[in-house]
Formats: C-alpha cells, structure tokens, sequence
C-alpha cells in the first residue's frame, strides 16, 4: 500500500472519530458542564481567532506548499525561513491589532456582559497557537506528512477538551480555571509538531539567500491573493456567532452557545464529503489538462448526485429526531428547529453543487473563486448585521443560508457559462421527491411515549427501512446503489 493511500485510511479514520467526540464534547458536555453562556464565550473568542489567523498567516502555507518543489535544488530550508519571517511579521501586526481594537471590539457589543471582556485576550495566545500549528502544519504536508497534524488537531485536541470538561465537572473548577486550562491545551497541538519537525530535522533555519526580486514579488502576490480567500471564507464561516454575541441585546452569549449546538449538528450533513476533495482533484485536474469535457461532465454529475442523496438522508435522520434531541439539549424548538433546518439546507446546498469549485480552482479561472468568496464575505456581514437585531439567531441562520446558497450559485452559473457543465439531472429530482415522501410517512408515525430513544429508534428504523428501499428501487444514485450491492454480496447477504 503506498504512503499517500495509507495516509489517507488514517486520517479518514481519525476525522470520523474526531467527528464523533467533538459531538460528545459541543452538543453534550460543553452546555452541561460550563453552561450555554460560557460555550457562547468559547465560540465567540473562537470566531475572532478563525477570522485573524487568516490575516496573521498572510498566505504563508500555501506559499510554503505551493514553491517547495521549486526549492528543491536550492535548498529547501531557505524557502521555510523566508516563510517563518512572513508568518512572524503578520502575526505581529495582527496581534499589535487585536489589542489596540479591543476596546472598540467590546464597546460594540450591545448587552451589557462583562464575561467578553474580563476574557478577549484570551483570543490572542490562541491566535498564536493556531498560526504555530497551521504553519507545522504546511511544513508536514510538504514533506508529504499529513497524518500527525490530523492526529494533533482533530483528535488529541479533542480528548485533551473532554478531558478538560470532566475534570471541571469532577472537580468542580471554576470558569476561570477551565478558560485558562483550555487556552493552554491549544500549545499541545503546537508542541506535537514542533518536537516532530525537530526530530526529522525539518526545521533548520537557513536564511533565505535566493536574491530573486521576481520570486519575492510573485510569492508575495500569491500569498496576498491566498490570505484574502481564506480570510473571506473564514468570515463566511465565523462571522454569524461573532455577531450574535455583539448585537444582541440580551442573553447574546447564551443565544450565541445555542446557535454553535445547532450549527455544529446542522454541519453534519458535510461529513461524507469532506474526503471528496482528495479523491476527485487528481481526476479533475487531470481532466481540464487534456481537455476531457465529457468525463469532466460525468464526473461533476456524479458526484453532485451521490453528495445530494447521502447528505439528505442524513439530514433527514437528524431532522425527524430534532424534537428529542432539543428535549435532551433543553433547547427551545422556537429557537433550535429553524436554525438547525437553515443551517442543514444550506450545507445540502454546498455538498449538492458537487465539485464546481475544484473545477474553477484548476482552471485557468482560478482567481474568480476568490472574487467570489470576498463578494459573498461582504454579503454575510451585511445580511447578519441587519438580521440578527430583527431576528436574532434565527435571522443569523437565514444570513449563513443566504451567503452559502448565493456562493454556490455563482460557482455554478459561472461554471455553467464558461465551461459548458452543469450537474443536475432528472435523478435529483426524483430524490428530492424521495426526501418529501419520506418527510410525509414520518409526520403519520405517532409519538412513542414511555422510554426517551424509544421514539428515536422506531422512527429511525422505520427511515432507514424505507431509505434502503427507494435507493434499491428508484433510480436515485446508481453509484450509491452498487456500492451496497458489492457490499451485500461480499457479506452473503445478497446473490452468490
């Protein structure tokens, strides 16, 4: 088995079992142990740092990724030390920011809470970390070593926070303690990679001695050009939570811990496609190369389909169970229902558009995804400043669908227009049909009183019965279809 395929078990392990315990951790032990206002905190200091790490990094890993082959004959450490001074230049100023704008940061905000406040630099060692990791993190990948920084972040990082929470929970530490325990537990993602890069030698500070007044120019245009996409997509993502605890005008950390539950459940419809990009981008640059319009077409049709049927029917689980699981969250269905189904569609909208953005990005169209992650990162400020004074969480919600549909729209006309694709077919349509029917046979299925999951495990075994049945025997998603076909066979459950 070869290195990138043995990588790639790993670390698809290691995202779903992260994936779990974040679940454990954000939708059970944070509101249980520290309280919804204190979780809105937490979610809120983390809004501030996604959205300046962007800035501080200035582009840097991807300039590191991106010419590293180019230093291969020159001397590799160089290009890392030229990268490390950018890093620590951005970093600086975006920090020297972060502090001179606390004050206007917090005067802001509209309810009176002292809670941000007595903890916004808090955001600033965290920033730090981040930017630390990040940065290993594209030096790792260089070196073709992507399952340690999966390990460090997505799974260590999460049983050391579990850990966190029950040991606040059994000891009963106060909110400062945990606050300052949880900031410091972000240096072990950092310490990790660091001790690994030591080890392999891959830190070795060389200066960067190439005299190439052209290569600096074009790095730094390039890493100006990376910085302003992820920056915008960083917005996108974090900038309803962060507007939520600054324009509301009572109970805002509260409502902001709430809204994070509900994103954070309403984002598991991505799951099943968060490897897509390491299996199709290969196949899609390859295709563009040689100009193979038709495979390009198929496989943009292909994978919009598959993504549509297996991301809906996880959103459909979700959703017939939302009124249990708002009961066991002690979340009020006014409140949780419309954002979790906001949040849900507008994910199904991102998975279902396929891999229109993969197209653009290995084309010679390229920069037009960043034109547009900057026009929709601007719209989402826009729409969640004006919505949430009127509609609270609910109003941040409609702001998150707004600018994701409207992203994935002007990918797909763009794509549409200028390269001749598009992947709807009659089969998304009969699965939409599918997801009514399905929505329609659950309304008619009583309320089972009695034990709490007895509802819960009638109504999802009845789904995933009828689920199973309209993939076999409607023409919804062939691939899907054969997938389990092959599956049944290798376990006897089906022909010879």
């Amino acid at each position: 088995m070869g290195i990138v395929a043995k990588q790639s078990i790993w670390n698809t392990i290691l995202l779903y079992a992260g994936v779990l315990i974040g679940y454990v951790n954000v939708v059970l032990l944070f509101p249980m142990v520290i309280g919804d206002e204190a979780y809105g905190l937490t979610r809120i200091l983390l809004s501030i740092v996604f959205i300046a790490q962007q800035f501080a990094m200035i582009g840097t890993p991807s300039v590191l990724l991106r010419y590293f082959p180019r230093f291969e004959g020159v001397g590799k450490k160089g290009l890392v030390y030229y990268t490390l001074v950018m890093t620590a230049l951005g970093t600086g100023l975006i920090v020297l920011l972060m502090i001179l704008f606390k004050d206007p940061i917090i005067a802001f905000k509209v309810e009176e809470s002292d809670l941000l406040n007595q903890y916004y630099l808090l955001s600033i060692p965290i920033t730090l970390c981040m930017v630390a990791y990040l940065y290993f993190t594209a030096i790792c990948r260089a070196y073709l070593e992507t399952t340690l920084p999966i390990f460090t972040y997505e799974f260590l990082f999460k049983i050391i926070t579990m850990l966190l929470l029950l040991g606040t929970w059994y000891f009963e530490w106060s909110l400062n303690t945990f606050l300052w325990l949880w900031m410091l537990s972000y240096t072990f993602n950092v310490i990790t990679l660091f001790i690994h890069l030591l080890i392999k030698k891959r830190l070795d500070l060389t200066r960067f001695e190439q005299k190439d007044t052209p290569f600096i120019k074009e790095s730094l245009d390039f890493g100006f050009f990376t910085m302003l996409g992820g920056a915008s997509n960083s917005i996108i993502s974090n900038i309803d939570i962060l507007m939520i605890g600054l324009l509301l005008s009572t109970d805002s950390l509260e409502l902001a811990g709430i809204y994070a539950i509900m994103v954070y459940i309403g984002n598991t419809v991505l799951m099943p496609s968060r490897g897509l990009t390491t299996i199709t981008s290969p196949l899609i640059s390859q295709y563009i190369e040689r100009k193979e319009h038709d495979k390009l077409q198929d496989i943009y049709e292909r994978t919009s389909l598959n993504q549509t049927v297996v991301s809906g029917f996880l959103l459909l689980a979700m959703y017939i169970n939302l009124p249990r699981m708002l009961e066991l969250l002690k979340i009020d269905p006014e409140l949780g229902t419309p954002v979790f189904i906001l949040i849900g569609l507008a994910r199904m909208v991102q998975t279902g558009a396929g891999v229109n953005g993969l197209i653009i990005n290995f084309s010679s169209h390229y920069r037009w995804t960043t034109y547009f992650i900057a026009l929709l990162a601007i719209v989402a400020v826009l729409t969640n400043y004006y919505m949430i004074p009127l509609y609270g969480i609910k109003g941040a919600a409609f702001a998150t669908f707004i600018s994701l549909a409207g992203f994935e729209f002007l990918k797909w006309l763009f794509v549409r227009i200028n390269m001749d694709l598009q992947p709807f077919t009659i089969q998304h349509v009969k699965a939409i049909g599918v997801a009514f029917l399905l929505l329609i046979i659950n309304y008619f299925i009583p309320d089972v009183g009695g034990w709490f999951w007895w509802d819960v495990l009638i109504r999802s075994t009845v789904f995933s019965i009828l689920a199973f049945i309209a993939l076999m025997k409607v023409d919804i998603a062939p691939d899907l279809k054969d997938m389990v076909l092959v599956n049944l066979k290798k376990f006897g459950l089906y022909g010879k």
